[in-house]
């Protein structure tokens, strides 16, 4: 198992260095777009609407993302890239005045429009702050597997998402 794991680490890195990766959809449809590779906790992205281009390594790998913004709602919808057909699942958690709201949504799988639509709404003054869990529903099953996050909100306010964690479960030797 350990040497699976050197090998499968090593043919990563050598993807990386000579620029081989997955390639993400444009989206020129989409006005004030903010687009940001999920390779580092931390990345940070400011915009209305903001689109995080994920890519899994596994079907058990797991994308924490926060949304924070003052507008009166937060739109969440997912897309999948490349190979059309893998339905991506995303679950958000809004924690606002004292409650948590949980919403759910399943992508259809399609490479060209977003599914799998959700939003919370505004309950009192106080500014929207989310967490969105995006994983590996179902589908094609060929890793690494693409896709995409859209974050939106009310016209004339923006989101900033912040890529919280990745989890990935290590397997059992």
């Amino acid at each position: 198992m350990k040497k699976f794991i050197v090998i499968t680490l090593g043919l990563l890195i050598t993807l990386l260095v000579a620029g081989i990766g997955l390639t993400v959809p444009s989206f020129a449809d989409e006005s004030n777009v903010a687009e940001v590779k999920a390779s580092e906790v931390g990345a940070q992205t400011v915009g209305n609407p903001v689109i995080e281009s994920l890519t899994f390594y596994s079907p058990f790998d797991v994308f924490q993302i926060r949304a924070q913004t003052p507008g009166g709602s937060l739109t969440v919808s997912l897309e999948d890239c490349c190979i059309a057909g893998d339905q991506w699942v995303q679950r958000t958690y809004c924690m606002q005045n004292g409650s948590i709201w949980d919403i759910r949504g399943k992508a259809r799988g399609d490479v060209t429009t977003f599914t799998g639509v959700t939003t919370a709404y505004k309950q009192g003054s106080q500014d929207m702050d989310c967490i969105t869990e995006i994983r590996y529903g179902e589908g094609v099953a060929v890793f690494p597997a693409g896709m995409s996050v859209k974050f939106a909100t009310s016209a004339g306010q923006n989101v900033t998402t912040t890529i919280e964690s990745t989890l990935v479960p290590l397997p059992s030797e």
